[in-house]
This record gives structure tokens, sequence and C-alpha cells, in this order.
């Protein structure tokens, strides 16, 4: 029970951070606005993005599963 447990956390830490690490890639930041202006502002340019967000999400929805079902 330990094992899976461990194993399910693992992957959905994994699979948040390959969610989040393209985020690092992004531009337009205004240091002086606020959190919505700067949300909508934001462009990605890692085209494929939503490869890693898909395989994040995956990753995070098997863990998810593992925990679910138990031994």
């Amino acid at each position: 029970m330990k094992k899976l447990t461990q194993t399910a956390s693992a992957l959905i830490a994994v699979g948040c951070l390959i969610a989040l690490c393209p985020l690092f890639f992004v531009t337009g930041y205004k240091p002086g606005a606020d959190f919505l202006s700067n949300l909508l502002a934001l462009k990605v340019w890692l085209i494929p993005y939503r490869f890693f967000l898909a395989l994040g999400v995956l990753l995070i929805f098997v863990g998810i599963k593992k925990i679910a079902d138990g031994p």
C-alpha cells in the first residue's frame, strides 16, 4: 500500500512539473499591473504547449486513479 501511494504521489508531482515547466517561456508580464491583466496578457512562445499540458493532466489522472483503486 505504501509503495502504491508513493508511486501515485510521484506521478502527480511529475504531472504538475511537466505542465508548469514550459511556463518559464512566457512573455507579457507587467510588474505594475494587477493579476488579471497579467494573466490575460501572457503569451506562451512555446507553440505546442498543449502537448505538455495534456501529458501533465494524463499523469495526474493516472496518479489519482492509482490512489482511488487501492491495492
